[in-house]
């Protein structure tokens, strides 16, 4: 059964590391809302439990994706652990200043 998961089309990811981009590609595709730059972390692993086409990772597999994302710059796609939204891409921020 496992041979069956993880060969294409794959299910199934056991390395979370080693497929990082084909995950992430598609966890961005299928998690984050239409047409929205930000989401909730906890509405995103409410969608990964609940969307039939999100592939399967291992126990704790979304939170090493995030970490991985974070951990190589990718902060425009993928919040820091501790952010409750996690923007898929970060909104320039205005350079004006206060007076």
């Amino acid at each position: 059964m496992k041979k069956t998961l993880t060969s294409n089309p794959i299910k199934l990811y056991l390395d979370v590391e080693k497929d990082f981009d084909p995950i992430r590609d598609k966890a961005q595709d299928l998690l984050w809302p239409e047409n929205q730059d930000e989401a909730r972390w906890s509405d995103v692993a409410d969608r990964y439990a609940e969307q039939a086409g999100v592939p399967w990772l291992p126990p704790k597999g979304l939170d090493v994706l995030k970490s991985i994302a974070c951990n190589r710059g990718l902060g425009k796609t993928w919040a820091t652990v501790t952010s409750p939204r996690s923007p898929r891409k970060r909104k320039p921020r205005s350079r004006s200043s206060r007076v």
